[in-house]
């Protein structure tokens, strides 16, 4: 016994001197090497025969291409079977590796790694002799330390795809038998110049010629924890084409991925977010479908079937199909997720959607969307089946296709107060989302729409064009309150507005329509309007009414024609013709401004006044006017009074020399029960003998009557003197000579003057005023 323990100590002490370390090493690796055709070195082994314990140093394994597949610094174990070590079964105990470098390398041309390379030499591919054992190495545990993997491609654009350092693993169960290896991975940790820090990463790990399973991952970073199974199935070749061969078949269940960690690898996605998801994917990497989606981030909830082709390969335009059960989000929600994606296609009129839900189908590439979807808003709800191009100007895309609104708020859409809700089925084919760029062909049917706080009602688009403030086509309405045929343009767009239609109005309640804030008011009648002008004062063309009729509250009128015309004879020189034997005929002609006229008049007359304020116009104004009046026209706007015919009134105004002249006659008005015959009334604020003269031949009124009445004035400086006489009483027996005047204080306020003037009532003489007192005045 004693002679046994001897030995053992003497060889021992031979089999840790350097020299025998080293050609046992050589002697196992030579074994290796010559069986398998492996170039394998050991630097130093060094075992303990007692406890059977080994070490060894500067392990290296040497690629096809004599580069370097792996290199381990410094490895521990225990043998535990030196008979089967020496056969190639590698049996080991706890296995400890410090500075590890694994380089799994695909060279120019190769659709293998050096790894598969190698290990393809470890199996010959021939039926093994009976009882010939495949390579084997096992362990119970394996730790591997401050240690380094590379994966290099020669045929990809970038050869370096992965590079973790400070790479440590921790594992057990660890087989390599013939081409397959497993392991179960309990912790693994690294850094990558490339990706997020991964912190700790667990796993059911197998890998065989046509499949590597990662089953029970567990994958977290500082930010993000999957959870799910992956699995590559492959032909070994695929590997020189990975993301369009390898295909993947791997569920994710209850995990949050922080898309900055995403972003390092594809930066795609919105910073400082994070999602949480559930999910089966199948495919290539540059072909993947996601089956069952459930996607949650912040306010945004997705849940759906999506494919994506070409994430992966820039060279190639992406395409994104989707099966949409439900996404709910908001256009700044996904602008946010996805901005490099969608932050493109999404029109920025979306942002009035509020938080919104899509269900239906889409396809996004980075020329063209097609989309049949459903879209519930906060602005009302919409259908569409439409397909969008050139939506890298999304803003301006092209599109054509069907859209469906209900209930759609297209005031707030289009940042339009006089618009409200519609309910709409449209054909569109044009460009633009914004009513700046918005150019595009319509037909459909408006069931309804709000418009001036009244909803419209069946509404047939026949055909149009739809710009900016811009409408050409053909519609037709059968509104309880608008029946109407119209065809031509309506355009805003341009500094000067044009309208060039026709429009039939069988018709056109303006009351319920809230145009007109009358108890009734009705219009039937046929308009020709061709005009050009964005203001009262620049337009040009003419306005048709034939066969016209209006009701108010009084009665119903009816007009055979009125047309109304303007033109520019020269740059200033304007002449606007009104012709309508029902109504008025007659003429404003000059240089003015329409909305100066009454200011205009007001100045003329006020300019006898030292005191007067004048309003502010425009310089060098002067206008020509004379009008006919017929009896309908009054009767509308002004149902208790009647002209009498041939009234007219004509005059002229010269606005830079304070020039007013005016003169109406009428053979008769009736107004509210009182009767005026034969009324003339004549201004002339530069005569000098006279500034106004009004006559009436007789005046019955509900209270006192009257027979030839004059009034006549004058001014004195700043001061209007009046001196009017007239007969009145039952017999037209009392006499009235009155005399007062008018002017303004300094204070720009009237104030009336009673002069000395007499009254004859029933033969009595009344004299009012008699001794001129100035102070008689209000």
């Amino acid at each position: 016994m004693l002679v046994l323990l001897l030995l053992c100590l003497l060889a021992t002490f031979i089999f840790s001197l350097s020299s025998v370390q080293t050609r046992l090493a050589n002697y196992a690796t030579n074994t290796i090497n010559k069986d398998f055709g492996t170039n394998l070195q050991i630097d130093k082994l060094k075992v303990n025969f007692i406890t059977w314990n080994t070490s060894a140093k500067g392990i290296y394994a040497e690629d096809e291409q004599k580069d370097t597949l792996f290199y381990i610094g410094d490895l521990t174990t225990s043998i535990l079977d030196i008979k089967n070590l020496v056969k190639g079964q590698l049996e080991f105990g706890d296995i400890n590796v410090d500075n590890l470098h694994l380089k799994l390398k695909t060279y120019k041309g190769e659709s293998s790694s050096n790894l598969e390379v190698f290990i393809d030499k470890l199996d010959d591919k021939k039926p093994r002799a009976e009882g010939a054992k495949p390579f084997k190495m096992v362990s119970g545990n394996v730790n591997i330390g401050n240690s380094r993997f590379q994966l290099i491609d020669e045929n990809l654009e970038k050869p370096q795809q992965l590079d973790f350092k400070n790479l440590n693993i921790g594992a057990t169960d660890f087989l390599i038998l013939g081409p397959d290896v497993s392991t179960q991975i309990n912790t693994l940790t690294f850094t990558s110049r490339r990706g997020p820090k991964v912190e700790n990463l667990t796993t059911a790990f197998k890998y065989s010629r046509t499949q590597m399973r990662f089953d029970a991952l567990q994958i977290k970073t500082k930010e993000s924890d999957l959870k799910g199974n992956l699995v590559f199935n492959y032909d070994r070749k695929d590997f020189k084409d990975f993301i369009n061969k390898v295909q993947i078949d791997a569920n994710f269940a209850d995990s949050e991925i922080a898309l900055d960690d995403i972003n390092m690898l594809y930066n795609q996605f919105g910073s400082g977010k994070k999602i949480s998801l559930s999910t089966n994917v199948t495919g290539v990497l540059n072909d993947l479908s996601t089956k069952r989606l459930m996607l949650f981030s912040d306010n945004t909830g997705v849940r759906g079937d999506f494919n994506f082709k070409n994430l992966f390969t820039l060279s190639k335009p992406y395409v994104i199909d989707a099966d949409i059960k439900s996404v709910t989000t908001s256009y700044y929600e996904l602008r946010s997720l996805l901005p490099n994606i969608l932050g493109k296609v999404l029109p920025s009129s979306f942002s009035k959607f509020g938080q919104f839900t899509v269900r239906g189908t889409t396809s996004i590439t980075q020329t063209l969307v097609s989309a049949k979807v459903n879209i519930n808003t906060a602005i009302g709800s919409s259908y569409s089946d439409v397909e969008l191009t050139n939506i890298n100007n999304i803003d301006n895309a092209n599109y054509h296709g069907f859209i469906s609104l209900i209930d759609f708020d297209l005031g707030k859409f289009l940042d339009n107060k006089t618009l409200g809700k519609a309910t709409v089925d449209i054909n569109v084919d044009g460009n633009g989302f914004v009513a700046e760029t918005m150019n595009t062909e319509i037909t459909g049917e408006v069931y309804s729409i709000k418009f001036n706080n009244y909803v419209y009602k069946n509404i047939k688009v026949v055909s149009g064009t739809l710009k900016e403030q811009f409408f050409d086509g053909a519609l037709l309405s059968n509104d309880p309150n608008l029946k109407l045929n119209f065809k031509g343009l309506a355009d805003f767009s341009s500094d000067n507005n044009t309208f060039d239609f026709i429009a039939s109005v069988d018709y056109a309640n303006f009351k319920a329509l809230n145009f007109i804030n009358d108890s009734v008011s009705v219009f039937k009648g046929n308009i020709n309007m061709d005009i050009t002008g964005n203001t009262l004062d620049n337009i040009i063309g003419a306005i048709k009414f034939r066969e016209t009729s209006y009701q108010n509250k009084n009665d119903t009128y009816y007009f055979e024609d009125f047309e109304v015309t303007s033109n520019f004879e020269t740059d200033s020189l304007r002449k606007i013709t009104i012709n309508s034997p029902d109504i008025i005929t007659g003429y404003l002609e000059g240089n003015f401004k329409v909305n100066e006229l009454d200011k205009l008049i007001q100045n003329s007359i006020g300019s006898i006044y030292t005191n007067y304020r004048p309003f502010k116009i425009s310089e060098g104004q002067k206008v020509n006017f004379k009008f006919n009046i017929y009896n309908k026209i009054v009767d509308v706007f002004f149902p208790k009074v009647k002209f009498g015919s041939n009234t007219f009134i004509r005059g002229k105004v010269v606005a830079d020399k304070g020039d007013f002249k005016l003169t109406f006659k009428s053979p008769q008005i009736e107004a509210y029960g009182n009767k005026l015959d034969s009324i003339n009334v004549k201004i002339d604020n530069k005569n000098p003998l006279f500034n106004t003269f009004i006559s009436v031949n007789d005046a019955t009124t509900n209270f006192y009557d009257v027979k030839d009445f004059k009034l006549i004035n004058t001014k004195l400086k700043d001061t209007l003197f009046f001196r009017t006489e007239f007969a009145g009483g039952r017999g037209y027996d009392d006499t009235y000579y009155l005399n007062f005047y008018h002017t303004f204080n300094k204070d720009n306020r009237s104030v009336i003057g009673l002069k000395r003037s007499s009254i004859l009532l029933k033969g009595n003489e009344w004299v009012v005023n008699k001794n001129r007192d100035k102070k008689i005045k209000l």
